[in-house]
C-alpha cells in the first residue's frame, strides 16, 4: 500500500513520522507533534560519535470491525441443530450493516489517527456456495460476498491517497479462527450454503521494521456437537509482531478472547499471558478480551493483570471508558456502550501516556441508504481504543554497561 512519490517536491509523511518518534498527535493530520518524551538519536552521555536508540513514542490501536449480526448466530444454535433458516437470516444482518460503508469509516478514523501499529478482530470473510453441506464436511463455499480486510485495506489506502504523504501499511499476520460453513434457506425457498471466516490481524505502518510474526490457537475453545454429529469449534487465537521504530523494538499482540464461556475466556488469558512472559522486551496487547475490570467477566482480566501485564485506561484514566456494544443491528440512536472490554496492556518497559476511545458519539455514525431509505449506523458495535505509549529501546539497558567495558 505504499506509494511512490517525488521526494524533492515536499517532506514525506514517513520522515515526519520518523522525526516526531512515530505517535503522531491528537490534532491528527493537521499536526504531528508528540506526547513529550525524548526523540533525539544522540544521547549526551555516549562517546563523541556514537548515536544511542532513545525511548520512542509510539501510537497503538485496537477496533473490533463488528460482524453486523450476532457472531455465534452463523454457527450455534440453543437446539443444537443446524437451522438454515436462522443462518439465512444472520447472513441477510450482515448484508444490511453495509459493512463496505462501514469499513471505509473505520479507514478514515485510521488515517486521522496514523498509528504505529493497528490490532483488528472480527476481520470477517463472508462467502456463499452450492447448497451441498453435509454434517462435518469442509467448507468449500467459494464465491466471495464481504472481505473485511480488503474493504478496511483497500479504504484505508484511498483515504492516505488524499494526502500528498508517503506512508502506508502492511498486513504483517493473520490469524485464522474459526472458518465454518452451513445451509441458508429463505423464505422464498432460496437455497445456498455461507461460510463465515473469522480473523484476527495485525497492521503495521510502513516506516517500522517487522522482525518476525507469530500467530496460533489456543488450546481450549468453545465447541459444540450438533445433533447431526457435526462439531462446531468457536475457534480464537492471537496474532503477534515484533516491530521496530529505529532501535525501539517491541511486541505486539492482538486477540479476541472467547465470550460464551468465562472458563474458556480464562483458560485462553493464561495462555496468552504465558505467551507474553516468555517474550524478550516491551510487549503492548491490543485486543478485545471480553473482560472487565470489574463484575462476573473479571476473572480473565485478573489473570492478565496478576501475570504482570498492565492497564493503559486504568493507568491514565479514572472513569469507566466502556467499549461495548452497540445494538446487534447498528441502528441504535443513542450508544449502548456498557462494558470496557477493549484494552490496551503493555509488558516490559513501556510507559503509558495517552489513551482515548472512537466512535462513540451518535454524530460519529455513518449515513447509509437502504432499500427502506437513508439510515444511520454506528461503523461497529465496538468503540475503539486509541493509546500512546513511550517504548524503550531494546539496547538501552546495554549501553552503561558497554560504556564501562570500553573506556572505565
Amino acid at each position: 500500500m505504499t506509494h511512490p512519490r517525488d521526494e524533492s517536491a515536499a517532506p514525506s509523511r514517513r520522515s515526519v513520522l520518523r522525526a516526531a518518534g512515530g505517535a503522531a498527535s491528537g490534532l491528527g493530520l493537521a499536526g504531528l507533534a508528540t506526547p513529550a518524551a525524548a526523540t533525539a538519536t544522540q544521547s549526551d552521555d555516549a562517546p563523541d560519535g556514537w548515536s544511542v536508540p532513545v525511548p520512542r513514542n509510539v501510537r497503538v490501536v485496537t477496533r473490533n470491525l463488528g460482524l453486523g449480526a450476532r457472531l455465534y448466530g452463523f454457527v450455534d444454535t440453543d437446539s443444537l441443530q443446524v437451522e438454515p433458516a436462522q443462518v439465512y437470516e444472520r447472513y441477510q444482518q450482515v448484508r444490511a450493516s453495509a459493512p463496505g460503508e462501514r469499513m471505509r469509516a473505520i479507514a478514515a478514523g485510521l488515517a486521522a489517527e496514523l498509528p504505529a501499529v493497528v490490532g483488528l478482530q472480527e476481520v470477517a470473510r463472508i462467502r456463499r456456495g452450492p447448497n451441498d453441506y453435509t454434517g462435518g464436511s469442509e467448507p468449500n463455499a467459494e464465491r466471495e460476498v464481504y472481505d473485511f480486510l480488503e474493504l478496511l485495506t483497500d479504504g484505508l489506502e484511498a483515504e492516505l491517497e488524499r494526502y500528498d504523504f508517503d506512508v502506508g501499511y502492511e498486513v504483517a499476520v493473520v490469524s485464522g479462527n474459526l472458518d465454518e460453513e452451513f445451509p441458508a434457506e429463505g423464505p422464498d425457498g432460496e437455497r445456498f450454503d455461507v461460510r463465515l471466516t473469522d480473523r484476527d490481524v495485525v497492521l503495521v505502518r510502513d516506516d517500522l521494521t517487522v522482525r518476525s510474526t507469530d500467530d496460533g490457537d489456543y488450546g481450549l475453545n468453545v465447541s459444540a456437537v450438533l445433533e447431526d454429529g457435526t462439531r462446531v469449534s468457536v475457534t480464537r487465537g492471537y496474532a503477534l509482531a515484533t516491530v521496530e521504530l529505529e532501535g525501539a523494538r517491541f511486541s505486539f499482540v492482538t486477540t479476541h478472547l472467547a465470550v460464551a464461556s468465562r472458563i474458556v475466556r480464562e483458560a485462553q488469558a493464561v495462555q496468552l499471558a504465558g505467551l507474553i512472559e516468555r517474550r524478550d522486551g516491551p510487549v503492548v496487547l491490543a485486543g478485545d478480551l471480553n473482560t472487565t475490570p470489574e463484575g462476573d467477566r473479571s476473572s480473565a482480566y485478573e489473570r492478565l493483570v496478576e501475570s504482570g501485564l498492565r492497564d493503559t485506561w486504568a493507568a491514565l484514566r479514572d472513569e469507566p471508558g466502556p467499549t461495548c456494544c452497540q445494538g446487534e443491528l447498528l441502528r441504535n440512536n443513542r450508544s449502548r456502550l456498557r462494558s470496557r472490554v477493549d484494552h490496551v496492556m503493555t509488558a516490559g518497559p513501556v510507559v503509558p501516556l495517552a489513551a482515548r476511545r472512537t466512535d462513540t458519539d451518535p454524530g460519529d455514525r455513518i449515513e447509509v441508504d437502504t432499500p427502506d431509505g437513508p439510515v444511520r449506523l454506528w461503523s461497529s458495535d465496538h468503540a475503539g481504543v486509541v493509546a500512546d505509549v513511550r517504548v524503550e529501546p531494546r539496547t538501552r539497558e546495554f549501553v552503561p554497561l558497554l560504556q564501562g567495558l570500553l573506556f572505565g
